[in-house]
């Protein structure tokens, strides 16, 4: 977290959340520019469920999906 917060500008806030319904709820309420997700967390079928859900409910956020892409990994590429 703190090189990411090192490589951002001072404009923008990095928050760390842990779940997908903490992150849900946070982009109810406020400006979110991206989201970096784990692309295995809790596991590959549900992360990609709930960045599909992300995508869908809020289109102008980002996705950044890291995780494990040494397998199966063309399913988050399919998100866009």
């Amino acid at each position: 977290m703190a090189r990411l917060r090192d490589a951002l500008t001072p404009s923008h806030r990095v928050r760390a959340f842990g779940s997908w319904t903490a992150l849900e709820g946070e982009l109810q309420g406020s400006e979110v520019d991206a989201c970096i997700v784990d692309a295995d967390l809790p596991s590959r079928a549900e992360a990609l469920e709930r960045m599909e859900r992300l995508q869908l409910r809020h289109p102008t956020v980002g996705l950044v999906a890291f995780g494990d892409f040494d397998r199966a990994g063309a399913d988050v590429f399919r998100l866009g």
